[in-house]
């Protein structure tokens, strides 16, 4: 870094033309820039991480020199290192690998082909290489952030803990609140009304919480969202995600007025005449 401290990156050396992999959503400098010797390319939300001013910044990859021509917006890792995009034979000097070897070969189809034929062709002919659909290389990463590292058993435990935290929470209200008019449950049943009324009354109040537990919650992620938009690990709620975690809440809910209609039940209708 220009201060003279080093920092890790994910160097993305990829050939020139409309078949490599190149930056995108550029927001200083050209793409023609990176033929300029020793020119790459960086996300800006990397500034503060590389330590740099960004665009015309020099810096140091393997005691290589290397200047910012090109600055990018939103081409962010999962892992917070920052990308660096360069040419093809650029990367291979910086990263001190001969000139025949590459870490991926992108394919392009052709108009019609289809792309498992194509993938199964090519795995039968290579003996040193797998190919990837987009699809499937997408499963096998976030199979492996999830399944193959503590990142997702750290996840996952942390739902499952504010699932239950949240069921016992709701479930303490309801019966809390259900608890307190356990009388006037009583007098409804008294006169006759029906369980599956009284119920419905619980359920209601389960609904209630959901929708003003979820509003608060989502208005507080959407805060977050556009909070971090410009981070190097953003937050994404994107709309699927959303209904799903509202339908979880409402579930949560429902399954928490179980006690609260247990308690209902079993008061006697008889303790109305008591009082």
């Amino acid at each position: 870094m220009p201060s003279g401290g080093t920092t890790p990156v994910l160097l993305i050396g990829s050939g020139r033309g409309d078949f490599g992999l190149q930056p995108w959503n550029i927001v200083a400098g050209d793409l023609s820039d990176l033929s300029i010797p020793d020119a790459v390319a960086v996300d800006r939300s990397y500034f503060d991480r590389l330590g740099t001013a960004g665009l015309g910044d020099t810096v140091e990859i393997r005691d290589l020199r290397a200047r910012i021509r090109l600055v990018t917006q939103g081409i962010r890792s999962f892992t917070t290192t920052p990308y660096v995009f360069t040419p093809l034979d650029r990367a291979r000097t910086y990263a001190g690998i001969s000139p025949n070897k590459a870490t991926y070969l992108l394919v392009r189809l052709q108009a019609g082909a289809n792309a498992e034929s194509v993938r199964t062709r090519l795995n039968e002919s290579l003996a040193k290489a797998e190919a990837l659909t987009p699809d499937a290389f997408r499963s096998r990463s976030r199979s492996f952030w999830l399944f193959g590292t503590g990142a997702g058993a750290a996840l996952f435990a942390g739902a499952l803990l504010g699932m239950i935290v949240g069921v016992i929470i709701v479930a303490q209200t309801l019966y809390a609140s259900t608890k307190e008019f356990s009388n006037e449950f009583a007098t409804l049943r008294a006169i006759g009304s029906s369980s599956q009324y009284i119920y419905t009354v619980i359920i209601i109040q389960a609904f209630l919480s959901a929708a003003v537990g979820f509003g608060i919650a989502a208005a507080i992620g959407m805060v977050i969202v556009k909070a971090t938009a410009d981070s190097a690990l953003p937050v994404l709620i994107p709309p699927g995600l959303m209904a799903g975690l509202f339908l979880l809440t409402v579930a949560m809910c429902v399954f928490s007025a179980i006690a609260a209609i247990v308690h209902i039940m079993r008061t006697d209708p008889a303790v109305v005449f008591t009082r």
